[in-house]
């Protein structure tokens, strides 16, 4: 029971980061002559994060099933459950993604250049600091959409904010 639920996780996992870095380097590409790092991050994430979210929603709502009824993935996941949660995880990853990539990119102008060095340590130090910023400010629409995708078909994304709020308190969101 401890891996149930993973299958489908590892089959999505290629196709997932594929097109967040497809469309991720694909909207820099378009924007980066029109803001500045900072904000092109920012909506470079936000579009990289809704593109993923197609993936990631149908494969979140058979790992959490599977998970909660101790199933196997493709047992459970049901045609109907195939967009459970779709809005709730475009949220999740826009936001989050946003956060995560604006993050990276002021840290890393912030570090500064890194000339006449063979190794550049700013990539890996702006990438987890951006981690930490993303896990801190998203971690609640994470929630929010976890519990959305286990519960029952037909419950609203904003009814799964107010019952956890209304149960759980601010704790209930991290």
């Amino acid at each position: 029971s401890l891996f149930l639920g993973v299958a489908a996780p590892l089959v999505a996992v290629t196709p997932q980061w594929a097109l967040m870095y497809c469309s991720y380097f694909y909207s820099q590409s378009v924007l980066s002559d029109r803001f500045s790092p900072v904000v092109c991050g920012a909506l470079s994430g936000a579009f990289c994060g809704l593109a993923i979210s197609t993936v990631v929603a149908p494969v979140d709502a058979g790992k959490i099933r599977a998970q909660n009824e101790k199933k196997p993935a493709l047992r459970v996941l049901e045609r109907r459950l195939l967009g459970h949660g779709y809005v709730a995880t475009a949220v999740q990853l826009g936001l989050s993604q946003a956060v995560f990539f604006a993050t990276y990119e002021y840290v890393l102008a912030r570090l500064g250049s890194n000339e006449g060095s063979h190794l550049d340590w700013r990539p890996a130090m702006a990438g987890g600091l951006a981690g930490i910023v993303e896990w801190t400010t998203c971690m609640s629409t994470d929630t929010v959409k976890t519990r959305l995708q286990a519960g029952p078909l037909g419950v609203s994304y904003l009814d799964v904010w107010k019952t956890t709020y209304k149960n759980h308190g601010l704790r209930g969101f991290y």
